[in-house]
């Protein structure tokens, strides 16, 4: 988490809520970790290199970020 937080600090974007969940994962018999944030981006903030950075920061993690309005 702490370079996605890294990220979004680097683009301005606060945090407002952070909620953690693991569930079972249905194919591959493990366990999944699901985070869902609600963030505060202001007009200031640059949306498309935002997305641009947490996409380039996904496939390195190798996981899937979504934004959502």
């Amino acid at each position: 988490m702490t370079d996605i937080t890294r990220v979004l600090t680097e683009h301005g974007v606060n945090i407002n809520s952070f909620n953690t969940a693991t569930r079972d994962a249905p194919m591959a018999g493990g366990v999944l970790f699901e985070a869902v944030a609600q963030l505060e981006i202001t007009p200031a903030v640059d949306l498309a290199a935002l997305q641009d950075s947490l996409e380039q920061l996904a496939n390195e993690l190798m996981v899937e970020i979504t934004l959502e309005t």
